[in-house]
């Protein structure tokens, strides 16, 4: 199968087709979405509210009847002193052409209306056409909190060049590979500041609620053994022979950050600059050991005691390019591609019954895709269901100890691919 940098390529081909499909639905301009997206700049100052942003880019002038636009209301005294009761700040609003410079607003919470005579000046505004279905930066905030899950595996291996205080030498890779699960249920708190008309500043937190990730599998292939037994000569059945397998219950503890800037370098289209800072710590329960090539005195069945602990940080530097468009007043999608070419990654193994620790360092790459849907609720709420998918590949080197003493350093390669989906509830300030 084609992959690029670990991906496989129908799953990127996949992505680009969508984030194609998307350009070409929110920036074709249709009579009937040039019909109703006609609006008033200047409402902000007429009426004291702040038109979506779909309606922010289009003058008030030429506004086809029976057109309508959806606001938040900045100043509801100025709407009260036209009669419509009940405004607050931040509340919603919807305006209606009535024909001949006359609107009807109508306050989303209340239901309560009011028509409105528009000003001759406006009619003489020149008609500019928004930019369709694309979104700009909006100066202000959001924050949100929610749920979600993470599923996936971090998979580390060991094996190739073997280096001793006594010299070095080869063998089969890998001889050893440790593949620790991430299926748990996370909670996440999520903020965002606009500013300057084209930055937006992020920032996130995931931690999970539960720990039960799943069973860590322990693998080894092309073990040494005497036959006959006790009679000092060594054999071997190859480096594909899986000589020792085993089985723990995984429970992690798992902390995931995020931060990032974008600059918006037209409407709907952005490029970013992010940090992932991601760390797993499992204590692993051994269910059970034993040989599927048969090799004897390998059998054992745990006794629910922590035999092995585990621990891997990835820090994540990332550039990435988004894309946001709104399918419909109120739902907007977000796509974004992100690639880092300069992963670090730290992790340490503690085998408790051999007191042998293994320390590793790598450097690699990751890809990271996302897809998120936003819906706007009365009165600033709103909700957001996403989904993030990453790959990490990266190799090294891990240093051996016994007893706190070092013995060898050997080959390392770390590899980690991670779903996760989050439903989250915000409010927008």
């Amino acid at each position: 199968m084609l992959k690029f940098h670990g991906v496989p390529m129908k799953t990127v081909a996949l992505f680009v087709v969508i984030l194609f499909a998307l350009v070409v639905l929110f920036t074709y301009p249709s009579e009937a979405r040039a019909q109703k997206d006609t609006a008033a700049l200047s409402l902000r100052q007429i009426l004291g509210i702040r038109p979506d942003t779909y309606y922010a880019n289009v003058h008030l002038a030429a506004t086809p009847k029976g057109s309508f636009i959806t606001a938040t209301v900045d100043d509801p005294s100025k709407l009260s002193s036209l009669g419509l009761k009940g405004v607050k700040k931040g509340d919603r609003v919807e305006l209606m052409n009535l024909g001949n410079g006359k609107w009807k607003a109508k306050h989303l919470l209340t239901r309560n209306e009011v028509t409105y005579y528009g000003s001759p000046e406006l009619a003489m505004m020149d008609f500019t056409p928004p930019d369709y279905g694309l979104v700009e930066v909006v100066v202000g905030g959001d924050l949100a909190i929610g749920i979600g899950a993470l599923s996936g595996h971090t998979t580390y291996q060991i094996g190739g060049t073997v280096s001793t205080p006594l010299g070095s030498s080869e063998v089969h890779f890998p001889i050893s590979e440790l593949e620790f699960p991430l299926d748990v249920f996370m909670v996440s708190l999520e903020g965002s500041i606009g500013f300057a008309e084209r930055w937006k500043v992020s920032a996130g937190v995931k931690k999970n609620i539960t720990d039960d990730a799943g069973k860590m599998k322990d693998s080894d292939w092309g073990v040494p053994f005497e036959d006959p037994p006790g009679s000092d000569s060594w054999w071997w059945y190859g480096p594909d022979s899986l000589d020792i397998y085993s089985e723990s219950d995984a429970d992690l503890d798992a902390l995931i950050l995020d931060i990032n800037l974008r600059y918006m370098v037209h409407r709907g289209f952005f490029v970013g600059l992010g940090y992932i800072h991601q760390n797993f710590d499992y204590e692993c329960s051994l269910i059970k050991q034993w040989s599927p090539s048969g090799l004897s005195g390998y059998d054992y069945t745990g006794t629910g005691d922590v035999g092995l602990t585990y621990e891997v940080t990835y820090n994540i530097p990332y550039i990435e390019i988004v894309f946001m468009g709104k399918a419909t007043d109120t739902f907007t999608v977000e796509m974004s591609l992100g690639y880092s070419p300069i992963v670090d990654v730290e992790d340490e193994d503690h085998h408790l019954l051999r007191s042998k620790v293994n320390k590793g360092d790598c450097d690699g790459d990751a890809i990271l895709l996302s897809l998120e849907g936003r819906y706007d609720l009365p009165k600033n709420w709103f909700l957001t269901l996403g989904v993030d998918y990453t790959k990490i590949d990266a190799d090294g080197t891990s240093k051996a100890y016994f007893s706190g003493v070092y013995d060898h350093t050997i080959d390392l390669e770390i590899e980690s691919e991670q779903i996760s989906y989050a439903l989250n509830i915000g409010y927008a300030f």
